[in-house]
């Protein structure tokens, strides 16, 4: 049976093989693109993905990698990881956008500072300020910070960064952590502005950018929340 001959049951049955909620919807959304396709081209009548059970993922708390951690990987890992590390933890980006890393990302901003910009998840562009150690890896003299092994003038693939940074990172950790230790150390460190996190992270919603930054509790703060007169405490 081919894809074009599968009915709805048979979809339900492939996605039913998996457990983990990312795996099942990223597997549903290709399907749909797939099946999409194919009732455009009058190849099929009817998308046996119409009105799939929705996927329910499972809200993940934010795993920012730590310093410390950071650190001793930087200090160890090649060139490569070095760079792949920077731009992950102090420009945040994801690992496609890492992989296309280009030296067109580098920017002149206001008064002369240089700032990175590109265009992201969604086609939307975005832009912070550039630290020092992202300026000195985008300037890259061939354009392309991470060249393909397989052909010439072309980026790394996404995959090939993830791998990357599987072989190098702790099993509790994944390249995405390099984002989530960005955009918590962007909140703490810019006086816990979510907005500003927000727009150097690219996202529509700051509800998404929460998943990011690892909320600290602050005990002074709760203790400063008292009434006047509160002599009746125990």
């Amino acid at each position: 049976m081919t894809l074009l001959q599968a009915g709805r049951a048979d979809v339900l049955d492939f996605l039913a093989q998996y457990r983990e909620p990312e795996t099942v919807g990223a597997y549903r959304g290709a399907l749909s693109v797939f099946y999409e396709w194919a009732v455009d081209e009058e190849l099929i009548a009817r998308a046996p993905t119409r009105r799939l059970p929705t996927v329910h993922r499972d809200k993940v708390a934010p795993n920012p990698i730590p310093n410390e951690l950071l650190r001793e990987l930087l200090h160890d890992a090649d060139p490569v990881d070095r760079r792949i590390i920077i731009l992950g933890r102090f420009a945040g980006l994801r690992a496609a956008e890492i992989a296309g890393a280009h030296r067109a990302y580098l920017k002149p901003g206001v008064g002369g500072q240089q700032v990175v910009r590109l265009r992201g998840k969604g086609s939307r562009w975005r832009e912070l300020p550039a630290h020092r150690l992202v300026a000195e890896v985008l300037r890259a003299d061939t354009g392309y910070v991470f060249q393909s092994p397989l052909f010439h003038g072309q980026p790394m693939l996404p995959a090939s960064i993830g791998q990357r940074m599987r072989r190098l990172l702790p099993a509790e950790h994944s390249c995405h952590d390099l984002r989530a230790a960005f955009a918590t150390a962007a909140y703490w460190q810019n006086g816990k502005d979510l907005a500003l996190v927000q727009r150097w992270l690219g996202h529509r919603s700051p509800a998404t950018t929460l998943r990011y930054v690892q909320i600290e509790h602050d005990w002074a703060a709760m203790d400063a929340m008292t009434l006047d007169g509160d002599s009746w405490a125990a």
